[in-house]
Parts: structure tokens; sequence; C-alpha cells
């Protein structure tokens, strides 16, 4: 009978040692995220631009901010000739709890144009 009981608490404690060692992996945060994000903004000549959200590496500053280096696919619209463009942002993201500013730069025409861009997570 003490076999037995034996043989089951080593059982059982096995599997609660593995069981909280998962949980614990299951929360470490990842680094490169891939959220949906909306973000409108414009540059500053005669654009606006609709970014949607990709790869970013953002840092943890505290609870409700994270800043880091992120990457937009965006629609371009140039309001003073009427055409439409895609372009690849390159810039700085600051996400404030489910408020995102980007800070970007864009290759146009062999120039590079800064713009800033206000969006929400979702």
């Amino acid at each position: 009978m003490r076999k037995i009981l034996f043989v089951l608490f080593a059982i059982l404690s096995y599997f609660l040692c593995f069981s909280q060692q998962d949980s614990l992996q299951k929360k470490r945060p990842k680094l490169v995220l891939f959220e949906k994000v909306a973000i409108i903004g414009m540059d500053f000549h005669s654009r606006v631009w609709l970014g949607f959200g990709g790869p970013q590496l953002l840092f943890k500053i505290n609870q409700d901010l994270k800043i880091g280096p992120a990457y937009y696919p965006t629609l371009w619209w140039d309001y003073a000739t009427g055409e439409w463009d895609t372009k690849l942002g390159v810039g700085v993201r600051a996400d404030i709890k489910r408020v995102v500013i980007g800070f970007n730069a864009f290759r146009v025409r062999e120039t590079w144009v800064g713009s800033i861009g206000c969006g929400y997570k979702f």
C-alpha cells in the first residue's frame, strides 16, 4: 500500500512541476510583434497616408508606454494630384495604452520624406 501511495505521489508531483514550467514559458513576452493597428497620418508636403500594423520591436517603459522601431506598409494619397501609391514606412513608434503615435520616413521620388501619424490598436 505504501509503495502505491509513493508512486501516486511521485507521479502527481512530476506533473505539477512540469505544468508550472509550461505556464511560466507561456507568459514570456515576445520581442517582435505583429499587431492589428490602423494609423492615419500626413507628411510635410501634400500627401495623406493610411498605415497598417507591420513588424515592430517595442520596449516596455512602464505599464502603459512602449517605444521602438517599426515598419509601416502604407497606402498613400497625394491630394494635390489625386494619385494613389503604396510605400513601406520606417520609423519610431510609441504606444500609449491603445493609441499609437508614429514618426516615419518614406522613400518618395529619390528623396526621403518625413511624416507623422496617429492610430489605434485593435
